[in-house]
């Protein structure tokens, strides 16, 4: 623990909190001298957790101090504890409840919870309530009603979450910046509506799963919010070219996009966000099987300068031609997903450039990838991490030594 040179601790008059008996021959306690000021000027200085976490130990004035200025927690409690909670960390802004997919037998926070949780927390901007599916529109509603200062929220896998608690939310929330309900397979366009109405400062929407959202949800979206960053659309079945196109001239700014397994969509929308979304960094597209060579060269000629996430599995038209296009015109590039396009060839990597910026490359099931392309990945991507060639059966143990690659890059082939 390291202090600047300038730092000095005036002798002021203790708080009350310090007024504590502490007798050590003629030597006066040190929390007799230093105000909670100084003490949460100690704790400024301190920059790893275990770090804080020692701090608490030092005696029970200086863990009350460390509690009343912690911002972030992790927990699972019932009412009692958060309650407990509540009183110890005073300034809370953030609370972690998610859960992992695994735990799928026990509910998590329940409705009880969140009531206690919109009581005593006042200042919480974010919580994460992911796998809690206890939860139901009830709790959700109370909980947007109790603490209108919400910014992020996180409600993905809460499967009994409806419409009704996204539109709650959306009213009492207005300064919403990200809302995740993937797997909500409740939520449908009338929760995009709202969000349209209220929540003009949306940035993050994640709505994967939700098999009722429609052209007609992304439509809303699109007049309502318009500074959307990143969107998650993934197997969002009915979503089709209109409404991603919608949502292409409405938010430039939009970073990333997850459309894998939108199969309705064809060139025309992606081509869309390629011309109307300066920003796209990530664009990820697996199991759009009517997209063909067209998007993909639009896509490398109009974002290349920015795009750095790229997923084409199972776009079963792509070949050749859009891969030299991306590697052509794709200058910082860092992950590809090529799997199961079987209509790509070497003949593709011979546009790989040196240096590449690839740390990952995905190309398992293309069985016309040999070991003469595996030399030039070797050649020109000296960066890479990570190479899948799983089902690649032109492809050897051997072709891949006399490749070369760096002892850091993680090759995964097809045991035989």
């Amino acid at each position: 623990m390291a202090f600047d040179r300038d730092y000095e601790l005036e002798p002021t008059q203790p708080d009350a909190a310090a007024k504590v008996s502490c007798k050590t021959g003629d030597n006066a306690c040190i929390n007799s001298i230093l105000t909670d000021d100084s003490l949460r000027a100690i704790l400024s200085k301190l920059d790893t957790q275990g770090e804080r976490d020692n701090y608490s130990l030092v005696c029970k004035r200086w863990l009350m101090v460390q509690s009343t200025e912690r911002r972030r927690l992790a927990a699972r409690a019932g009412p009692l504890m958060l309650q407990k909670i509540a009183a110890r960390f005073t300034n809370l802004i953030e609370l972690d409840f998610a859960q992992s997919t695994s735990r799928s037998f026990f509910p998590g926070v329940i409705d009880a919870d969140l009531e206690t949780i919109a009581k005593n927390f006042d200042n919480l901007e974010r919580i994460n309530l992911q796998e809690c599916k206890g939860i139901t529109d009830v709790g959700v509603g109370v909980l947007g009603k109790g603490i209108p200062g919400l910014r992020c929220v996180v409600l993905s896998g809460c499967r009994k979450v409806t419409d009704r608690a996204i539109e709650v939310l959306a009213n009492s929330c207005s300064r919403l910046i990200s809302l995740r309900v993937g797997r909500c397979k409740l939520v449908s366009d009338r929760a995009m509506e709202a969000l349209s109405r209220n929540c003009k400062e949306l940035e993050v929407l994640d709505v994967s799963g939700c098999i009722g959202v429609t052209d007609r949800g992304l439509r809303a979206l699109a007049r309502g919010c318009c500074k959307l960053q990143l969107l998650d659309l993934g197997k969002c079945v009915k979503v089709g070219d209109s409404g991603v196109a919608s949502l292409a001239g409405s938010c430039p700014a939009l970073k990333g996009i997850n459309l894998l397994d939108c199969s309705k969509l064809t060139d025309e929308s992606i081509a869309s966000l390629a011309r109307q979304c300066w920003s796209l960094e990530s664009l990820l597209l697996g199991g759009c099987r009517n997209l063909t060579d067209a998007s993909i060269q639009v896509v490398a000629k109009e974002r290349g300068q920015v795009l750095k996430h790229l997923q084409l599995d199972w776009c079963s038209e792509v070949t050749d031609e859009s891969l030299v296009a991306i590697f052509s015109g794709c200058d910082v590039l860092e992950r590809l997903d090529a799997q199961s396009c079987a209509k790509i060839t070497d003949l593709s990597l011979d546009a790989l450039r040196n240096p590449g910026f690839l740390r990952e490359l995905r190309l398992n099931h293309c069985p016309n990838i040999s070991n003469a392309g595996i030399v030039k990945i070797a050649e020109c991507c000296p960066r890479l991490e990570l190479l899948e060639l799983e089902q690649c059966f032109q492809v050897t143990r051997e072709g891949i030594e006399a490749g070369g690659f760096p002892s850091a890059c993680k090759i995964v082939l097809t045991k035989k």
